[in-house]
């Protein structure tokens, strides 16, 4: 049986995912599914670690998921839900 791990978002992510569900419900429910499979498979097929950082990424249709996986503390931690024009700006 495998771990599963919690899923956290950041204040900045929280903000990004209320704005999404604001905007546009089916996207909502694809990220917030994708999420979900997170805490079962951090390291899902797609994911990508960003290049200078000890970050991952995946895409969930035009947007982007970034988050850091703490395997000590079993732990997911998403960090921005955004566009890709958007998303890796401020990281």
């Amino acid at each position: 049986m495998s771990m599963k791990y919690q899923v956290e978002l950041t204040n900045q992510a929280s903000r990004d995912l209320r704005k999404i569900r604001r905007s546009d419900r089916n996207t909502f429910e694809r990220i917030t599914e994708a999420l979900q499979a997170l805490s079962a498979n951090p390291f899902p097929a797609g994911c990508v670690r960003l290049t200078g950082y000890d970050d991952f990424r995946i895409r969930v249709g035009g947007f982007r998921i970034i988050y850091s996986v703490q395997q000590k503390v079993v732990l997911v931690e998403v960090l921005r839900i955004a566009p890709r024009g958007e998303v890796y700006k401020g990281l």
